[in-house]
C-alpha cells in the first residue's frame, strides 16, 4: 500500500500484473487486493491511460476465481471503473473484447449492484436486456421509508409501495381498486419481516451473521475452552516481541490442549502461526516454528486446507540464514508430507520451487521426490502438469545441491512415467529439453 501511494502508478501496475502470473493462489489473492486498491487510488485517471487495457481483462478473470478474496477485489475494482467510465464508454468497449462467458459474469455483477442500489424497485416485464451503460445510472439509494401507518387492530406497521412509481409510498391500505402494490409488513417487535407473504426471521439472520463472523475472526466466542483466544489474537500482533513470543506459545498450548474446540478454527489459527513464522525477531520465529511442528504432528490431515499457506512460509524459512530455523522448517515440511494427502502438496511445492528462494530449492525438490510414486499411482497427470515442468526449468541449474536434487527428481519421475516423460500430454517437449532429460536420467 505504501508503494501504491508513493511510487509511479504505471510501475506499480506492471509489478502487480507480473506477480499475478504466479501459480500460488494465495499470492494471486493478495495481488488482486492490491490491484483493486490501485484502481481506486487512480480513480478517473485510469481511463486516460493504457494501463486500463492491461488491467481490465485481469480484473474480469478474478470474478471466476475459486477464492473469495480475488472475487471481491475484482468486483470492487470493476464497479469502480464502471462508475468512472460511464461517460466515455471505455467500460463497454473493453467488455466487448472479453469472452462471452466472462461478459455474462460481469453483467450479472452489474445487475446485482443495480438491484442493491434500487431496493423495492419493480423490474420491467420486458425480456429485452438493458444496455450495459444503463445498468448503474443510480448512484444513490432511494429513501427506504417515507411514511408509515400503524393499524389499531394489529401491532404491525403496514407500508405499501406503488409498482409504477418505485420512489412513491402509498399510505392507504386494503383498497382493492388501487394500482398493483407490494406490501411490506414489519412486526413491531422486530422479530419477523414479511414481503409478499413470505416471512424471514431476523433472529435467524442475526444468528447466521454471528456464525459467519466467528468463522472469519479467530476469537473464542461463547466457547469457554477458548476464552483466552481473544487475548492471544491481540498479543500475537503486538509491537512488543515479548508479547508476540508469549502469544505464540499460548496459541500452541491452546491448540494442543483444546483440540476438539480448535478443530473448526484450524485454518484461522494456522494463519496466525504463519504470520509469526516470518517474524523479524528470531525468538518469535523459532517459537512459531516449534509450535507449528507440534500442531502438524497432532492435527495431521486436518491441516490440508492450510497447505497453500504453510508450504510458501516453510519455503521462506528453508532459505533463512539461521541454521536452527532452517532445520525446524525442514522438519515441519517432512512431517507435513507424511501427515496430509500428497496430492494437496503437489501444486504448492512446485510453485515454491518455481518462484521461491534459490537456497530453499534443494530441500523442496527432495520433498517432491518423496511424493512422486504415491501421486503417480493416484493422479499421474499432476506429475506432468506440475513436477515435470518444474524439473525441466532447472535442467540448466549449475548449483551442485540443486542439480543433484533435481536429477534425483527426474529419475524418480522417469521410474513412474516411463517414456511418457519425453511426450507429456497436450504439449510437445523441445528436443533440447528431451536431450537434457536423457542426460540427467543417465547420470550416476
Amino acid at each position: 500500500l505504501a508503494a501504491i501511494d508513493n511510487c509511479t502508478e504505471s510501475r506499480v501496475m506492471s509489478a502487480l500484473l507480473h506477480a499475478n502470473a504466479s501459480k500460488n493462489s494465495a499470492l494471486r489473492a493478495k495481488v488482486a487486493t492490491f490491484l483493486a486498491a490501485l484502481v481506486e487510488n487512480m480513480g478517473p485517471r485510469l481511463s486516460q491511460t493504457r494501463d486500463l487495457d492491461r488491467v481490465f481483462p485481469v480484473l474480469v478473470k478474478y470474478l471466476s476465481e475459486g477464492l473469495a478474496e480475488p472475487r471481491q477485489a475484482g468486483r470492487r475494482a470493476l464497479l469502480h471503473i464502471h462508475e468512472n467510465s460511464q461517460v466515455s464508454g471505455e467500460f463497454d468497449r473493453l467488455l466487448r473484447r472479453c469472452q462471452d462467458a466472462d461478459i455474462k459474469v460481469v453483467e450479472k455483477v452489474l445487475q446485482q449492484e443495480k438491484a442493491a442500489h434500487s431496493a423495492f424497485t419493480v423490474t420491467s416485464s420486458s425480456n429485452q436486456r438493458p444496455p450495459l451503460s444503463a445498468t448503474m445510472r443510480s448512484s444513490t439509494r432511494p429513501p427506504l421509508l417515507s411514511s408509515t401507518t400503524r393499524t389499531p387492530s394489529s401491532s404491525k406497521m403496514s407500508l405499501t409501495t406503488d409498482s409504477s412509481n418505485p420512489g412513491h409510498f402509498d399510505e392507504s391500505v386494503g383498497r382493492s381498486n388501487r394500482r398493483e402494490t407490494k406490501q411490506l409488513s414489519i412486526n413491531a417487535t422486530g422479530s419477523e419481516l414479511s414481503i409478499d407473504g413470505s416471512e424471514v426471521s431476523t433472529k435467524t439472520k442475526s444468528r447466521r451473521m454471528s456464525s459467519s463472523r466467528n468463522m472469519t475472526t479467530p476469537t473464542g466466542g461463547d466457547d469457554p475452552a477458548l476464552e483466552k483466544l481473544g487475548s492471544i489474537t491481540s498479543g500475537i500482533s503486538s509491537a512488543d516481541f515479548r508479547c508476540r513470543h508469549e502469544a505464540v506459545n499460548d496459541l500452541a498450548e491452546l491448540m494442543m490442549r483444546e483440540r476438539e474446540a480448535c478443530s473448526p478454527r484450524t485454518p484461522q489459527l494456522v494463519d496466525m502461526f504463519v504470520g509469526r513464522m516470518g517474524d523479524n525477531n528470531q525468538k518469535v520465529a523459532v517459537a512459531a516454528l516449534q509450535g507449528m511442528d507440534k500442531v502438524v504432528a497432532s492435527y495431521g490431515d486436518s491441516l490440508e486446507p492450510s497447505v497453500g499457506l504453510l508450504v510458501p512460509a516453510l519455503a521462506a524459512n528453508l532459505a533463512n540464514t539461521s541454521l536452527q530455523i532452517r532445520n525446524l522448517a525442514g522438519q515441519i515440511l517432512d512431517n507435513l508430507t507424511k501427515s496430509v494427502d500428497p496430492v494437496t502438496l503437489v501444486q504448492p511445492l512446485s510453485s515454491a520451487v518455481d518462484f521461491g528462494n534459490q537456497r530453499a530449492k534443494a530441500s523442496l525438490l527432495e520433498s517432491m521426490t518423496g511424493l512422486v510414486r504415491e501421486v503417480g499411482e493416484r493422479k499421474p497427470q499432476l506429475l506432468h502438469k506440475c513436477f515435470l515442468p518444474s524439473a525441466i526449468k532447472l535442467l540448466d541449474e549449475h548449483k551442485t545441491d540443486i542439480k543433484t536434487a533435481n536429477n534425483a527428481l527426474i529419475k524418480e519421475l522417469h521410474g513412474v512415467l516411463g517414456e511418457q516423460i519425453y511426450n507429456p500430454p497436450r504439449s510437445r517437449l523441445p528436443e533440447r529439453s528431451a536431450s537434457k532429460l536423457r542426460e540427467a536420467i543417465a547420470s550416476g
